[in-house]
């Protein structure tokens, strides 16, 4: 799963993804942000908190469920695309 999502954000043109060798940002390095790395999948939140969506090649339903809750509260443009893109690709 891991290197599914790497292979679609980096070969994909996909709007806002920078891409970092192994290391993929969307939409960019601001904060809130999705980090897609070697180890898994990371949404780095606002005061750069930390929460694993995928760790390895595990999905974390409970993270991931906590992190879409929370960004669809906030109802700001970044917020909905970063859910919209974890909705797609996690």
């Amino acid at each position: 799963m891991l290197f599914s999502l790497q292979r679609s954000a980096g070969n994909r043109a996909v709007s806002g993804v920078v891409q970092r060798v192994t290391e993929h940002f969307v939409p960019d390095v601001g904060e809130p942000h999705v980090h897609v790395h070697d180890g898994g999948v990371t949404f780095t939140d606002i005061g750069h908190a930390h929460k694993y969506l995928v760790r390895g090649d595990k999905r974390l339903e409970n993270n991931i469920r906590e992190v879409r809750a929370d960004l669809g509260s906030r109802g700001d443009a970044r917020s909905r695309k970063i859910n919209q893109w974890i909705r797609r690709r996690v």
